[in-house]
């Protein structure tokens, strides 16, 4: 186990460096798409981009983190909405929207979790045609031994913003998720 913890450390201390090259190389193409065009909106495309490698980092170490569960970052990121969710349940739906995929790659998910006996489905009670998904009380004792270790991981990713800079950038993330709506 102590080895593959060390492997699993020294992958995340790679996607780390691997994460600072492609920030350098973002912030030198959308600089020079702005000298070519001066009406490029650099602002955006940098922000986008962070965005993306940010989201991008952050799933690969989770991802490295939950395989020890035997879990894809999907697989956990099912499993931790529903986690969060009020009674630990949710229609399909609403799944699909709070993980950001598809219905049918959702759909597939839950029948493989399901079939770990790790969430369990049925039909809503004032809509039949609604599915419903809900943890099984195996996901939630998962749960409960993943989130110290995504807690950590994710105490490690904020320990250099200061007191309140990271309430800034949600408030800052909402407002421009709001332009999007």
């Amino acid at each position: 186990m102590r080895r593959i913890k060390m492997r699993r450390i020294h992958y995340l201390f790679l996607l780390m460096s691997m994460s600072l090259k492609a920030l350098a190389l973002i912030e030198q193409h959308v600089a020079n798409i702005s000298r070519q065009h001066p009406d490029f909106p650099s602002e955006l495309a940098l922000f986008l981009r962070m965005m993306k490698l940010a989201s991008w980092h952050l799933s690969k170490a989770a991802q490295a983190l939950v395989k020890t569960w035997g879990l894809t970052y999907l697989e956990y990121s099912v499993l931790a909405a529903l986690y969060g969710s009020e009674g630990h349940a949710m229609s399909l739906a609403e799944l699909c929207s709070t993980i950001g995929e598809p219905y049918s790659q959702v759909s597939r998910l839950v029948q493989e979790l399901h079939g770990r006996s790790l969430v369990a489905r049925g039909h809503g009670h004032a809509d039949r045609r609604k599915v419903m998904v809900s943890l099984d009380e195996e996901g939630v004792t998962l749960m409960e031994a993943i989130l110290p270790v995504i807690n950590t991981m994710a105490h490690d990713y904020l320990r250099p913003f200061a007191p309140g800079e990271m309430d800034e950038l949600i408030r800052l993330l909402k407002k421009s998720m709001a332009s999007m709506a």
